[in-house]
């Protein structure tokens, strides 16, 4: 059996009133695993589950009341 893991990042870019750019890097780890049937050849997949983050307490990031999202982008890999 083989664990297998992915550790995708987001940035987020947050636009202050006064101009001024705050760039806040998560990650989010998911782990599985691999069995390989040596007989048949055949391998197996668990689901994904999820490991850990570096998001505070694993939650999406709270901005302060006065920010307001105006644009998101998802870049696909």
């Amino acid at each position: 059996m083989e664990s297998i893991t992915k550790t995708p990042t987001r940035t987020i870019t947050v636009i202050k009133p006064d101009g001024s750019k705050l760039e806040i890097k998560q990650t989010v780890e998911f782990t599985r695993t691999a069995t390989f049937d040596e007989v048949t050849g055949a391998v197996t997949y668990s689901d994904w589950k999820f490991a850990k983050s570096t998001a505070k307490g694993g939650k999406l990031l709270t901005l302060h009341k006065q920010f307001q999202a105006t644009q998101c982008t998802l870049n696909k890999k």
